[in-house]
């Protein structure tokens, strides 16, 4: 039986899912950051997620597909005499595979962020992933940077104050705001410490914290705002467009991906939203399917979401 072994490494954690050829998902691993981080971080990263998802089985026959270069998984299959071919497929690959679509716009938020369009005609253009100091707008980073902004902004007196501030200080595990700055710029907190805060952000804003709804806004602000520019630069306004949407952030935060494709639907009321129900880790496992020949058809991918959801870490909370 042909196996097929998907990694996807990111700023804040590494998923690997190994598969078999009819489509039943035999493990799932989850390792830490293997973006900006020294090359035997990024090593144990990989390591951690692909003890888990291999687990014991025989990996005689296996195609190996990793979103972006990360040459650290496939050290850890050397180093144990495994056979393997490797494909190689960039993220926006991995959106269109796991959404079953050749055109459209993916937006991507994890810890990261980034806007790529395809037209029907095949023209390109990508909006963003320039990293946290150039990029990262809308995403994880870029809401847990707004939120420690806003909190520090802020008197501990002022009428505005909300309880953000009290949570995002326990979730830092520091009891004062200058401890939190020391933090920061004494390189303890990075970016994906900083995109860590991102959950209590959410929480806080489901449960109506204007403060925290707040960050939400803005970061989507943000991230809609490179939507507007693929849309215009490519001429997709009116045209019909699906918008994907992919990541931890979009595909595991409900009410951020009802802001940021209600702002969306304001610059083009023609496009449609589709989030999909399987992780950016499986378009990697879809793509080295389709190069080895094996047709990915209806009855594999349903095979795929419905085996997946024996693994807690592959559980996606946004669909539709």
């Amino acid at each position: 039986m042909s196996l097929f072994l998907g990694i996807d490494g990111g700023g804040s954690k590494c998923d690997a899912v190994l598969v078999d050829e009819t489509g039943m998902v035999l493990g799932w691993g989850t390792g830490g950051s293997t973006n900006y981080n020294p090359p035997e971080v990024i090593a144990a990263s990989f390591g951690q997620a692909l003890d888990m998802a291999c687990g014991d089985h025989d990996l005689q026959d296996v195609t190996v597909s990793t979103l972006m270069t990360q040459g650290g998984a496939c050290d850890w299959l050397k180093e144990r005499g495994v056979s393997f071919r490797h494909v190689s497929a960039g993220e926006t690959v991995g959106a269109f595979r796991i959404s079953q679509l050749n055109h459209g716009i993916v937006v991507l938020a994890g810890t990261g962020s980034f806007v790529h369009g395809r037209t029907r005609d095949d023209r390109r253009l990508q909006v963003g992933g320039l990293g946290p100091t150039l990029g990262d707008e809308g995403s994880g980073y870029d809401i847990g940077l707004r939120a420690l902004r806003s909190i520090l902004r802020m008197p501990r007196r002022s009428g505005n104050h909300t309880e953000l501030r009290t949570a995002l200080l326990k979730t830092a595990g520091v009891s004062s705001q200058w401890e939190l700055v020391r933090m920061v710029y004494g390189g303890r907190m990075g970016r994906a410490q900083i995109a860590a805060l991102c959950p209590t952000v959410v929480a806080h804003a489901e449960g109506g914290d204007s403060m925290a709804l707040e960050v939400l806004r803005g970061a989507a602000g943000e991230l809609c705002g490179s939507v507007s520019i693929v849309l215009n630069e490519l001429g997709l306004v009116g045209a019909g467009y699906p918008v994907i949407g992919v990541g931890g952030v979009i595909q595991g935060v409900p009410l951020y991906w009802e802001i940021l494709s209600d702002m969306i639907r304001h610059l083009d009321p023609t496009l449609t939203f589709i989030v999909p129900p399987v992780k950016l880790v499986m378009g990697a496992v879809f793509e080295a399917m389709a190069r080895t020949g094996l047709v990915v058809t209806p009855e594999l991918r349903e095979r795929v979401a419905e085996t997946q959801k024996r693994f807690p870490a592959s559980v996606v909370r946004t669909v539709g």
